[in-house]
């Protein structure tokens, strides 16, 4: 399965998330690890994406972080609407639903 993640970077040209990999059913909202260069960050699925061809040389989510969604999914759709309604980046719209990375410090212990 591929899943569209916003990463915790700062790049300008990824603000609308990147394509990542996972064997496990994630739901939108939910906290993973995931390589972007050469470090591990921290994002948040957005969505599934279904492709009519598997994308090439895509990389695999490290690790899933959160037992449940961070965000619960309509939070997410809000999100996603907001960005496309407001012309800006999935990124800037998340900044209004959750503080700055890094998001792990947002868990329940």
């Amino acid at each position: 399965m591929y899943y569209r993640i916003v990463t915790a970077s700062r790049s300008r040209g990824i603000g609308n998330g990147l394509t990542y990999g996972s064997d496990a059913a994630l739901t939108p909202g939910t906290l993973v690890s995931v390589p972007l260069r050469k470090q591990t960050v921290e994002g948040i699925v957005v969505r599934e994406e279904k492709p009519e061809t598997p994308p090439a040389d895509v990389k695999q989510i490290h690790k899933v972080l959160s037992n449940g969604p961070l965000l619960p999914e309509p939070l997410v759709k809000a999100m996603v609407w907001m960005a496309e309604y407001y012309a800006c980046t999935v990124r800037h719209a998340l900044q209004v639903f959750l503080p700055p990375a890094p998001w792990i410090n947002l868990l329940p212990e």
